[in-house]
């Protein structure tokens, strides 16, 4: 195929050597291959590296010809694929018979295993870099997260002003029941006097159940203060307050 190795004047050209010694192809291959090689030059001039490649692969499969190789891999020099024109490169080096510019080939390739090296050390580093801002961004919501949900929690502390606001109200009842208790030593009659003892003994029922249920509130809300503080706990509801008809406990754990 001597039409095939011609050098052509644009960057697709390849350097002069004698195919190494392999079956002649059948004539109709030898011309499909040429006509392959000549549309694979055009797309490697208009930049349509993928083309050439696909092209001068179907060339070499019909006539295995070296200096098809040669611009296999100047097509994948072109595109930017390294390890693909190394490969073409060395296979070329390997069955060309003669090649007069062997050693510029040869420090070719050198310059492209060098370049591809780098490529894969700063891949390998965007790469660790990229592995680093994601854990990074994960320890900063990590953060965030325990900010939120750290701190002392406010219910405890609501619950204790809740009991002294009973406490005050059952304070309001008692002065009342005081004062129907006077009103009762200065009614005009008994039964009027009656009336007056019997609402301020209500009043003082009512007073008396406030301070009860007041004072335990107070009391429990500034427990479950205490512990909240003290454990470090969060208002994650680890710590309950409970009132019941015999009392208030607190509830949780630590």
């Amino acid at each position: 195929m001597a039409t095939i190795v011609s050098r052509p004047a644009d960057a697709a050209a390849q350097p002069k050597s004698e195919p190494a010694t392999a079956p002649k192809p059948d004539p109709a291959d030898a011309a499909r291959a040429l006509q392959l090689f000549g549309e694979g030059k055009a797309a490697y001039q208009e930049g349509r590296f993928d083309d050439a490649i696909a092209l001068l692969r179907e060339a070499y499969g019909l006539a295995a010809e070296p200096v098809l190789l040669y611009n296999l891999a100047r097509a994948h020099e072109g595109k930017g694929q390294l390890e693909e024109a190394i490969a073409a490169y060395e296979q070329y080096l390997g069955s060309a018979a003669d090649v007069q510019d062997r050693g510029a080939i040869e420090k070719k390739v050198e310059s492209l295993r060098l370049l591809a090296e780098e490529r894969r050390a700063l891949a390998s580093e965007r790469a660790a870099a990229e592995e680093r801002e994601r854990e990074a961004k994960k320890r900063e919501a990590a953060a965030a997260t325990a900010d939120d949900t750290s701190g002392p929690a406010l219910a405890p502390w609501i619950v204790a002003g809740a009991g002294g606001l009973v406490l005050v109200g059952g304070a309001v009842v008692g002065v009342l029941a005081l004062g129907a208790n006077s009103s009762a030593e200065d009614a005009p009659s008994q039964a009027a006097a009656a009336d007056e003892r019997s609402s301020a003994e209500g009043l003082a029922t009512v007073s008396t159940v406030l301070f009860i249920v007041g004072g335990v509130t107070l009391a429990g809300g500034a427990t479950w203060g205490v512990i909240d503080l003290t454990s470090g706990s969060s208002s994650d509801g680890s710590a309950q307050l409970q009132i019941g008809p015999a009392g208030a406990a607190v509830q949780g754990a630590f």
